[in-house]
């Protein structure tokens, strides 16, 4: 029985506002306390330290800080804070100032190796654990862990006072081991003086960072910058279809997040366009069409979202974009995939990776899947799909939402100009599992036995995309 609680410490991290609690309870099934810690955690994927099946994967740290062993049997880890109970350990122990490694693979496995549930996300998450009463949380990083970053882990080392913590990242993880010193916070984002447009006349760059002693590197070439990309030291020129990627690096070689922008130059011919629907620009900076239907691999490209003027009800290019994205495409359908006018398959990205980013485009719930449809043949209305699923919402049934969008996709990174002018295209949600479109539950490989197998289920009866696997009926 739970008789109380003590906080053992708050350490702040004052650049980013993070709170990181450690919580000791005493009378614990007998125990005088349990001291029992997340202290160390690395939430992208650790090449260095692979997984019993050779993948790299993320992880987490327990360390008993006490005098005596400490048995984790009923202990939970979460990363909501809505399921305290989202995975249990199994009867293992640490023993006392030892350290306990979990990975955080999703894989739920309790053998030799402990893996949780769930991963955790680079882009920061609540973390606790929690006692096997169910609701006492014994350590929590909240509301959630800064964004995280590859070689950097987070957590816990001692200051000089042995009852205060030092939070911050470090430069050398060291799983299964004592912490070392703080490397303090990565430098803050890059800030850009102009943000993702589309330009008529050439303009200098400028790039900045508010963190003291930053240096700031940068690509214009598509690739993710590192620490041997250019140095910026002067405004950079741009007058041609450019994306510059940047981010800023402290000493030591600690690096800030990527940034991302796009500068797309306008064609005379398309500086007076104007539409009363939204428009979509994309650009794949000259390298080409994106890959035919067959393909697993998408073409990158970026894009810009721009929508009519509340004022005039018309939009125009020249305004800001109300969405700049990385983002990556393919061709979508069989047959139509090789029209003229093809069907899109859109998976929108994160400035520094090549992962999702939700977007909520036109007033569309956030999600990092879309299409845009193009019916060249079949639908020259472009009002079958659009149509019958309004009507199936109205009556109370699932339906993807749609919008009505213009299309521009330049391939050859010359001036947008209307030769790239595409049409009129339905941007449609793609129908997949998540609360805002199909709202059931994952479904884990591991999970073929009830109660877990009861609820709901989402397949298609339709061709697989490629590299999809499917079955027949």
């Amino acid at each position: 029985m739970i008789q109380g609680f003590s906080l053992l410490s708050r350490a702040r991290l004052a650049h980013a506002g993070f709170l990181f609690l450690v919580v000791l309870l005493s009378g614990l099934s007998g125990t005088s306390q349990a001291d029992l810690v997340i202290n160390e955690l690395m939430a992208v994927a650790d090449e260095d330290r692979r997984d019993e099946d050779g993948a790299p994967s993320d992880w987490l740290e327990i360390a008993n800080t006490g005098s005596q062993r400490e048995s984790l049997r009923g202990y939970c880890l979460t990363n909501n804070p809505d399921d305290l109970t989202r995975w249990e350990f199994p009867d293992v122990s640490i023993a006392a100032g030892a350290y306990l490694l979990v990975y955080a693979s999703a894989k739920d496995r309790t053998g030799q190796e402990l893996h949780a549930s769930f991963t955790l996300d680079r882009g920061g998450d609540y973390l606790a654990l929690v006692a096997p009463d169910g609701f006492s949380v014994v350590s929590e990083i909240a509301p959630r862990y800064p964004e995280q970053f590859e070689g950097v882990s987070y957590g816990v080392a001692p200051a000089g006072n042995p009852l205060d913590l030092d939070v911050g990242y470090f430069e050398g993880p060291t799983p299964g081991r004592r912490n070392g010193t703080v490397s303090g916070s990565p430098p803050a984002e890059v800030v850009f003086s102009d943000t993702s447009r589309m330009f008529s006349e050439s303009f200098a760059l400028e790039l900045s960072c508010s963190t003291p002693g930053a240096v700031i590197r940068y690509t214009t070439d598509g690739s993710v910058p590192g620490n041997r990309s250019a140095l910026y030291r002067s405004p950079i020129p741009v007058s041609r279809n450019t994306q510059v990627r940047a981010r800023a690096y402290i000493s030591g070689g600690l690096a800030g997040a990527v940034t991302a922008h796009a500068y797309l130059r306008l064609a005379n011919n398309l500086t007076g366009f104007s539409s009363n629907l939204p428009v979509v620009v994309i650009s794949s900076y000259g390298t080409g069409s994106p890959p035919s239907t067959g393909s697993t691999s998408r073409k990158t490209v970026s894009m810009l979202f721009f929508e009519p003027d509340p004022e005039t009800g018309r939009t125009r290019l020249t305004r800001d974009p109300v969405i700049s994205t990385r983002a990556g495409v393919r061709r979508r359908g069989s047959s139509s995939g090789n029209w003229p006018k093809y069907s899109l398959a859109v998976e929108t990205w994160r400035d520094g990776d090549d992962e999702d980013r939700n977007i909520e485009p036109l007033g569309l719930p956030r999600e990092a899947d879309w299409i845009l449809n193009a019916r060249y043949e079949w639908d020259l209305t472009l009002l079958r799909n659009p149509f019958v699923y309004e009507i199936s919402r109205q009556i109370g049934r699932y339906a993807p939402r749609t919008r009505f969008v213009e299309v521009f996709s330049d391939t050859s990174g010359t001036d947008v100009s209307n030769s790239d002018y595409f049409g009129v295209y339905s941007l449609i949600e793609k129908i997949e599992r998540d609360p805002n479109r199909v709202d059931i539950e994952p479904l884990r490989e591991w999970e073929d036995a009830e109660p877990e197998i009861r609820g709901g289920y989402i397949f298609k009866n339709d061709r697989p995309d490629p590299g999809e696997p499917t079955f027949n009926v």
